[in-house]
């Protein structure tokens, strides 16, 4: 069966179509600035893509559920917590295998298959053995290296613009958990969280639920039951189903709660792949799509994509599209209607005129740069400071959760310090995101007062010299969506903040998946490293084993607190670099997409050969089609709109 999008990739191509046609009258209009914005808007539809991550705790049968959906056994399925790197499956008709390492330390590598299974986390090394120790320290740095590995695969889930996203197991104050549920669940589409029918629900599998996931969009998560293979006696499997929707009432809906088999899934899929799967010599019996609990899943998950996330991804290039509708209609075709009336030496004054003011707004542009990134790089210090007392006050809660414990058993007592931490730690993101919005439109509004005041006057010039009225507030859909740009300056932050974030092209995969880079060390190495000082401490010393625990978790906290210090700086460094250079970028489209009017007024009065009449005919005639392309765009956004609301409820 697999994910199918069939109303999403309808939508997909009538928006490509109706994007088509009006690049195609961009072009006859000469439009050059505007059809090269809807040529890259249709680029990238198709090049966006949903992201589904799948998450849980080790030895919980991810990697196997992950083949069951590629009806293939591609990643190794161990006991052992070995998926120590992200993997990012896309679809490809050719298989392959992409390596991508850490910024800096080398370029992407091709590898086989074979290879890509040997790159598990390392067996713990034989302490005082130093031949086993440096080969466990030089492929613990290898993996702490690698940023994701890139799998390209005939996937029929990924054929349809689906990106599958397996994250390492997750283990008690693993460095992994605060970056998977802070950063890529919350950038994902979807996430399928997965636990085990033989030990649902454990202690800090409800801790994540409750004190990580349940402050992010809950509907999108998606509870998978694996190993419904395992229970042996009749009623078992509605017994496990019944306990996990009870305990996790109010948290995860029970619609999004499924009981599930992966290793039967695979076999299945094997099977209707040409494949002979045997057991103890015998071709087995396959159990049905609806009996291993994929068919409801699958479907369940392909609603979910294409009414409720595929509206998303298709509004916001509908109504990027719309806005240059509007200004085309109601600014640029008005204006070049009015300078046919015009002779020509009058033109060519007011042309001249116009473009040195331009010129002014070119100098005016530059500044505001300038400005905008010396203002963001002022506040550095302050939020960098803020955001490590944040971090220490967290580390500090951590710490206290341990001292305040009761518990005899000492196994428990991580998933009390994250449980005490989660909340502080999701509170920190969102803190840190509104501030960094918070700057970057002090920055703008800083950086814009003169740009945006000469811009204003240059509007105000444009349209009184060549007769264009005045826009009233109460006017069309049309008229308010221009009224309410214009009020915002030459560029407005909602503009910047669309090309940074909306779609998967812009924000690579790499930038996506390696969100909280330097991240990249898993629960599996860092519980190998503090077993491997617990043991050392065995030997040396006398602290109680509670003391030891409280030494390790310290540890790891400290290190989680140098990785999220460094990787903010870091950051916040490519941010400026990125928002300062998309600031300039949209303000030299505003300008040469003037410079193109004027000069195209100039060239509509050099052409004496064709009648004033004719020429307004032309011009007449494209606005009549925009205008009717304008309409379908409404009416698909009403569509989408409609299929998304009639989801939710």
């Amino acid at each position: 069966m697999g994910v199918e999008l069939t109303q999403f990739n309808s939508w997909k191509q009538l928006l490509d179509t109706e994007l088509q046609a009006i690049e195609l009258q961009m072009q006859e209009l000469e439009y050059q600035t505007e059809r090269q914005k809807i040529a890259r808007i249709r680029s990238q539809i198709h090049e966006e893509r949903f992201q589904m991550i799948v998450v849980g705790e080790f030895s919980r049968g991810k990697s196997m559920f992950i083949n069951a959906l590629m009806g293939r056994q591609i990643l190794p399925s161990l006991s052992r917590p070995s998926t120590a790197i992200r993997n990012a499956i896309v679809y490809s008709e050719t298989p392959y295998i992409r390596l991508h390492y850490v910024e800096g330390t080398r370029p992407p590598e091709l590898i086989t298959e074979a290879a890509f299974k040997k790159l598990t986390a390392p067996m713990d090394p034989i302490l005082g053995d130093e031949e086993s120790e440096q080969e466990y320290e030089a492929a613990s740095q290898m993996i702490k290296n690698i940023q994701f590995a890139e799998i390209g695969h005939p996937l029929p889930i990924c054929r349809e613009g689906v990106t599958l996203l397996d994250t390492p197991g997750l283990g008690d104050l693993d460095a992994n958990r605060g970056a998977i549920t802070n950063e890529l669940i919350p950038d994902s589409d979807v996430a399928i969280f997965l636990l085990s029918a033989t030990k649902a629900l454990s202690k800090s599998e409800m801790s994540l639920l409750q004190d990580r996931l349940f402050k992010n969009d809950i509907q999108k998560i998606f509870v998978a039951i694996n190993f419904k293979d395992s229970l042996m006696k009749d009623g078992d499997a509605q017994k496990v189903y019944d306990k996990v929707t009870s305990d996790l009432k109010g948290l995860v809906p029970e619609t999004n709660i499924y009981l599930i088999s992966a290793k039967e899934q695979l076999n299945l899929r094997r099977t209707q792949n040409g494949e002979t799967v045997l057991k103890l010599g015998k071709p087995i019996t396959v159990w049905t799509e609806e009996k291993t609990g994929f068919a409801e899943l699958e479907q369940d998950l392909a609603d979910f994509l294409q009414y409720e996330r595929g509206a998303v991804k298709l509004l916001t290039p509908l109504r990027k599209s719309q806005r240059i509708l509007q200004d085309i209609l109601l600014n640029r075709l008005p204006i070049e209607l009015n300078a046919l009336s015009r002779s020509r030496n009058e033109l060519e004054e007011q042309v001249s005129s116009f473009q040195n003011k331009l010129a002014n707004i070119h100098k005016a542009g530059r500044k505001a740069q300038t400005v905008l990134k010396e203002t963001m790089l002022a506040h550095e210090t302050t939020i960098r400071q803020w955001y490590l007392r944040e971090l220490d006050g967290i580390m500090e809660t951590g710490i206290q959760a341990f001292d305040q414990s009761s518990t005899a058993d000492l196994s428990e007592i991580p998933q009390l310090v994250d449980a005490a931490m989660a909340p502080e730690e999701r509170r920190l993101e969102l803190a840190l995101k509104d501030r960094k919005e918070t700057i970057m439109k002090i920055a703008m509004e800083r950086a814009g007062k003169l740009l945006n005041a000469e811009w204003e006057r240059l509007e105000l010039d444009f349209n009184t010299a060549f007769g264009l009225p005045a826009l009233s507030k109460a006017g069309n859909s049309l008229e308010a969506g221009q009224e309410e740009k214009k009020d915002q300056g030459i560029v407005f932050f909602e503009e910047i903040i669309d090309e940074l974030t909306w779609n998967w092209h812009d924000k690579s995969t790499a930038s996506k998946i390696a969100s909280g880079v330097g991240v990249a060390v898993t629960g599996a190495l860092y519980a190998a490293t503090l077993m491997i000082s617990g043991l050392f401490e065995l030997f040396t010393g006398a602290p109680s084993e509670r003391d030891r625990l409280k030494s390790r978790i310290h540890t790891q906290l400290r290190n989680d607190h140098t990785q999220k210090s460094e990787t903010f700086v870091r950051e916040w460094g490519s941010a400026i670099d990125v928002f300062t250079g998309k600031y300039g970028a949209l303000i030299e489209q505003q300008i040469q997409s003037k410079e193109e009017q004027l000069q195209k007024m100039l060239d509509r009065a050099a052409r004496q050969d064709e009648s004033l009449e004719a020429q307004a005919d032309e011009l007449q005639k494209a606005e009549r089609s925009l205008r009717e392309s304008n309409y379908r765009l409404d009416d698909l956004i009403q569509r989408v709109t409609g299929k998304e609301e009639a989801y939710t409820r």
